[in-house]
């Protein structure tokens, strides 16, 4: 499986995850435990739960930097459906860095600067 990720070709990601998933680690926690009391923490999982409860209650997501969208996709070698993108600009920011399209996209945020001001 690892074998098949798209991420592989992203310089100092592949051996992490080649390997990284065929070690079985134990978590030592007791230097932390020395400078902080974590005795009134919640386990890992009851945590989780407790935030995807809260989340589906009101559930609110952040702003997508489409440009940096983009730039993960082009370097995986993913594509994200542009219908599943909201906005034209912002269609037109992903598609643009997604295909290097760069120049278009600097001309064109020269172009809006200016109707702006007029």
């Amino acid at each position: 499986m690892t074998e098949k990720c798209t991420n592989l070709s992203i310089p100092g990601a592949e051996y992490k995850l080649k390997y990284g998933r065929y070690l079985n680690r134990f978590y030592d926690s007791s230097k932390i435990r020395a400078f902080v009391d974590n005795t009134k923490w919640q386990k890992a999982h009851e945590g989780l739960a407790n935030s995807l409860v809260e989340f589906l209650r009101q559930p609110s997501f952040g702003k997508i930097n489409w440009k940096k969208e983009a730039l993960i996709d082009k370097a995986a070698k993913e594509r994200t459906p542009l219908s599943e993108i909201k906005g034209y600009y912002n269609k037109f920011t992903y598609f643009c860095h997604r295909y290097g399209l760069r120049k278009l996209y600097v001309l064109t945020e020269k172009i809006i600067k200016i109707l702006k001001k007029h």
